[in-house]
């Protein structure tokens, strides 16, 4: 199941796994592989550094707004939620 909590602890990342965008959103493993492919192909294209690691990871940034998602949303819920 996907929290506010959940989001938050996987957001604190610089870089994000196939598995971390699928802790974010609710999507399958082959959508989250191409999230992430798309993200880094798109970052070299415009000429920005990338990490070519045998693990897939995007910046966690990047993942965000091409998931179109806030992260200050994401922290306050997951703060109200605590309380």
């Amino acid at each position: 199941m996907i929290t506010y909590q959940s989001q938050a602890e996987i957001i604190q990342k610089p870089y994000l796994s196939i598995t971390d965008v699928r802790g974010l959103v609710p999507i399958g493993y082959q959508q989250a592989r191409k999230i992430i492919t798309e993200i880094r192909d798109d970052l070299e294209k415009e000429g920005k550094p990338t990490f070519r690691t045998k693990q897939l990871l995007a910046p966690t940034s990047e993942v965000l707004k091409r998931l179109g998602l806030n992260a200050s949303v994401i922290r306050k819920q997951a703060k109200e939620s605590v309380v």
